[in-house]
This record gives C-alpha cells, structure tokens and sequence, in this order.
C-alpha cells in the first residue's frame, strides 16, 4: 500500500471529526477542582470561544482541499492494520506530543478512552517486559474513532497498541505482518479488535501481544 495512501487517511477533516466532541470530554482529575469551584471559568470560556474558531478555520480549509468521494474511498480501502500503522507514525513517533493524555493522569485516560470508544478499555502495565506507558490518543477510524496507547522501553523504542470496537465489525483473525517496515500483529478478544505496532523484530511483538491478550 503506497505511503500517501496511508497519510491521507488522517488529513485534518479526519482529524477534526474525530475530535469533534472533546469539549463535553472528562476534565483531567488535576484541574477538576479549579473547573468546580469556578475559578476557571473565565480561562474555559476564552478557550472554548479560541478553540471554536481554530476547529472552525481547520473544517473550512480541510474541506476545500478533499472531495467526499476520495474520502469515502480511503475509508472503505485502508484495513485496521494499515490505520493502526498510520497511526503509530503519525502519533507515537512524534517527538514532541507522541500522546494527548499521559500517564500522569491514569484515571481520566481510562475515563477518555473509554468514553469515546463506547466501551470500557482497560490499560495495562509491561513494565514487567520492558514497557513503560506513555499515555494516549484517540484515532479517526470510519465514522468513529478507536484508541491508541503508547508504550516505550530504555532505548526509546515505541509500542503502539491499536484498539477498536468489535461490536458492530466482523471478526479479525489473529495475523502478523510488516508495512513501511513497521511490524504488526492483530488478534480479536470477541468485544475488540487489537493491533499491536512497532520497529520490533515480529517475534518480540507476538510475545508482547501473547502478554496483553491473556490479561
């Protein structure tokens, strides 16, 4: 699969339609006293107008560079192992904001992700293996949007476990595979679909997904 196929699949409309709720999202645990208390009300107000305007300029460009017809054909024509892949480069590797949650606030990310998964996600630790969590994304998929968390090890090795809602998707046998020389390997649990990405040899990461599978 040609490398602009999998970069079109997140433009900025993808994008912007996937966080298209995130102002009714949970607040993080570490301001929801100053939220409360109404101190912040006025800074949330000022955001929220700002934040506003921003999603409305990034809808109004995004929209007059794509064509829904190419945008219903990229949706139909990329697999979750190529989203999950797309995914893992477009957000685990970049060096400054490789998540949008992180680890500091464990509660609010498993409230977020589950929330906007529509079904509870449970985060698990590798420490044991190597693995430290960095945190998480949510990633346009479709008409929804799937979870994404990060993990990294000593050398700075990326691990990126893709999680989508199986209720309504047909099952996903358990494969391996390589794209743009990344690794991947899927599995389905009967309520998600999961797909593990990273530089790793495959051997590594089948051994990682044996661990978080039988959890």
């Amino acid at each position: 699969m040609p490398n602009t196929l999998i970069k079109k699949k997140l433009s900025p409309i993808n994008i912007a339609q996937a966080y298209q709720g995130f102002l009714e999202e949970p607040v993080p645990s570490h301001i929801f006293d100053a939220v409360v208390s109404g101190k912040a009300n006025r800074i949330f107000n000022i955001a929220k107008i700002g934040l506003l305007l921003v999603a409305g300029f990034v809808l109004s460009m995004a929209i007059g560079l794509i064509n829904n017809d190419e945008i219903n054909s990229l949706e139909s024509s990329i697999n979750i192992e190529q989203l999950a892949v797309s995914s893992h480069i477009t957000f685990a590797k970049d060096a400054v904001y490789p998540v949008r949650v992180g680890n500091n606030d464990l509660d609010h990310l498993r409230r977020w992700l589950s929330y906007r998964l529509g079904q509870q996600v449970q985060i698990q630790s590798l420490g044991n293996v190597g693995y430290s969590l960095l945190g998480g994304n949510i990633v346009p998929d479709g008409d929804g949007v799937s979870a994404m968390i990060v993990y990294e090890n000593a050398q700075g090795v990326k691990l990126s476990l893709f999680i989508r809602n199986a209720q309504f998707a047909n099952d996903l046998e358990q494969s391996t595979g390589i794209i743009d020389n990344y690794n991947w390997t899927a599995w389905d649990n009967g309520q998600t679909h999961s797909v593990l990405v990273s530089e790793i040899e495959n051997t590594g990461l089948q051994q990682l997904m044996s661990v978080l599978s039988a959890r």
